[in-house]
Formats: structure tokens, C-alpha cells, sequence
């Protein structure tokens, strides 16, 4: 860890967070990163920006984890999905209370 500030009163726009990451490469060092990885806030998309406009060696990636559980928490909510993860929790615990069914396994 770096640093550990509070930044709760400030308002996290896209350049302030610019701003702050900037501070923390030049602090540890503008060799020592190859990217920077936000989710997918309008605020972090602008400072991801910003950064590759001032460090052209740093790369401006999204975080790609988040926005698929982002889809899949959309997905869940949909009655034939489901359906099929209830069908699912059903055969897991036919073979975890099934003595028999684990040993075929």
C-alpha cells in the first residue's frame, strides 16, 4: 500500500481522480505501471483517460470482472434463468445429501 487517504468529503469527478493517481505514479514511478483499472463510472472513464493522455505507456483498461457480474445480476432476474439455477441448486444437493450419488461421482 502506497498511501491511505480519506476522500469522502471530496467529490470524485474524473479529473480529481486524476489528479490523485497521477500523484501516486509519479511518487512510486512512471516505469513501475503498464495499466490502470477502474469499473466502468463515467468519473473513472474520464481519469483513465486523462492518465493515457499524460503517461502515453500506460494503457486505459476496464475492469472486465465487474461489468460482467454487472450483466449477470441483470440476468438472474429473468424467470427461465432462474429456473435453471434452481434446477442446479437441486442436483448439487441431491448429490451432497446422497451418500450413493457421491460415491458414483
Amino acid at each position: 500500500m502506497v498511501a491511505l487517504h480519506n476522500y469522502s468529503i471530496d467529490s470524485h469527478t474524473g479529473k480529481f481522480l486524476a489528479l490523485k493517481i497521477t500523484d501516486i505514479i509519479e511518487r512510486i514511478g512512471i516505469n513501475k505501471f503498464a495499466t490502470i483499472i477502474t469499473d466502468n463510472a463515467s468519473n473513472c472513464q474520464v481519469a483513465r483517460k486523462k492518465i493515457e493522455e499524460i503517461f502515453n505507456n500506460i494503457w486505459n483498461l476496464r475492469y472486465v470482472a465487474y461489468t460482467i457480474n454487472l450483466i449477470l445480476a441483470d440476468l438472474v432476474k429473468l424467470n427461465d434463468i432462474k429456473k435453471v439455477i434452481l434446477n442446479c441448486e437441486k442436483i448439487t444437493k441431491y448429490f451432497k445429501n446422497s451418500c450413493h450419488s457421491s460415491m458414483i461421482l
